[in-house]
């Protein structure tokens, strides 16, 4: 009984292992951008951060050009900055 237990905790934290190395955990941060360009006939915004990069996503809901917004950024695992994708974006307060 004891080496079917062992076999069944062994295999699960083998299986927990091989799935944090095939699929890692995402690594979020925020950026704080402003609204720099909407356009309304695509349903395209894009935002600038305070470095001078540019971040588009599709959808107008913060429609005023100049608005503060904090982006919730997914950092692809990768370790630069052009590949990453936002997840989410709110207006400053």
């Amino acid at each position: 009984m004891k080496k079917v237990i062992a076999f069944i905790l062994f295999s699960m934290l083998f299986i927990s292992f091989v799935m944090y190395v095939t699929f890692p955990p995402h690594k979020l941060y925020t950026l704080n951008a402003r609204v720099h360009i909407v356009d309304y006939n695509e349903d395209f915004t894009v935002f600038e951060d305070d470095a001078g990069n540019a971040w588009g996503i599709w959808g107008t809901e913060v429609p005023i050009r100049g608005t503060r917004v904090i982006l919730t950024m997914d950092s692809n695992n990768t370790d630069t900055i052009y590949d990453d994708g936002i997840v989410k974006f709110e207006v400053a307060r």
